[in-house]
């Protein structure tokens, strides 16, 4: 990963509503059109056009299994300037049509957590709380990223990044965190993005080596898992049943996994890990779910 490009990658992944022609991104980093072009296809092996068209209707394809919104309206959120034009991007991506998308959601297809015989709400060896719906501030962090397969995140990574902080003379007082930017039923293995984390105060000095961005604040549903790192898909699975549980409650954004027991350590069998999903949810929803 060209962890120069991290402030790129970021600033696309935020403003997916927003201009991200090359010409824009080009003007926002300083970079050469040419050079932007060729570290970002060197990077994450497509170029710019392919792999801002790729987020957003990844992005889009979750927000139609989850929002009540018009297929337009989420086609302007994601940076779509007509019905048509995503129309025909999404259906070269998925192979249907975005309201084909919804329906076969809705009927249960790809992408549903289904309730499955025999699963109940513990996991062998491991645990997980009630889900608590609770209010989090901005949060910012320092991470760097891994690209592919969640359970193929190095441990290491969260060294890395406590290492350089403190070689910024930084405080390492602060939390380690993950953030799955993906949702893995969309996006491919190979794509899914990882950002291992520390949280920080203020911002970092640019060309630091790491990347920066902002958990924003606002509504959360948060679970606490206790177990191996090896299990905690499992965890998923149960707390996205929760969820399926109460249609009126909408995830909308990256789930965050704040490592309570202040280090990762894959062989460590009693890891504590808060779960953190953002919500929306209506006046009258729970405020503990499970």
């Amino acid at each position: 990963m060209d962890a120069d490009l991290l402030p790129v990658l970021v600033h696309i992944q935020a403003g997916l509503d927003k201009d991200l022609s090359l010409t824009a991104l080009s003007r926002s980093s300083g970079l050469s059109e040419s050079t932007l072009k060729r570290r970002i296809e060197a990077t994450t092996g497509e170029t710019p056009r392919r792999y801002v068209e790729r987020l957003r209707l990844e992005r889009a394809a979750s927000q139609l299994m989850l929002r009540q919104s018009t297929v337009l309206e989420i086609a302007l959120d994601n940076g779509f300037h007509s019905h048509e034009v995503f129309t025909r991007a999404f259906t070269r991506r998925f192979g249907r049509t975005p309201s084909e998308w919804r329906d076969q959601q809705t009927a249960g297809g790809l992408g549903r957590n289904e309730r499955q015989p025999g699963l109940s709400e513990t996991i062998e060896g491991a645990a997980i709380s009630s889900t608590r719906v609770v209010e989090l501030r901005d949060i910012e962090v320092a991470f760097l990223r891994h690209t592919g397969p969640y359970d193929q995140v190095d441990a290491a990574l969260w060294g890395q990044v406590r290492r350089r902080l403190a070689e910024l003379g930084r405080s390492i007082d602060g939390l380690p965190l993950g953030i799955a930017q993906d949702p893995p039923h969309i996006t491919p293995p190979e794509r899914l993005r990882f950002d291992a984390g520390w949280t920080i105060d203020g911002d970092l000095p640019p060309e630091c080596g790491l990347g920066q961005q902002t958990v924003r604040g606002g509504t959360y549903a948060v679970t606490t898992y206790v177990g191996p790192f090896s299990r905690i898909g499992y965890a998923y699975e149960l707390i996205g049943h929760r969820f399926a549980d109460r249609p009126e409650m909408v995830v909308h954004g990256a789930a965050v996994e704040w490592y309570r027991t202040g280090s990762i350590d894959e062989e460590t069998y009693l890891n504590q890990v808060d779960i953190a999903f953002p919500v929306k949810a209506g006046p009258d929803s729970p405020r503990v779910l499970g």
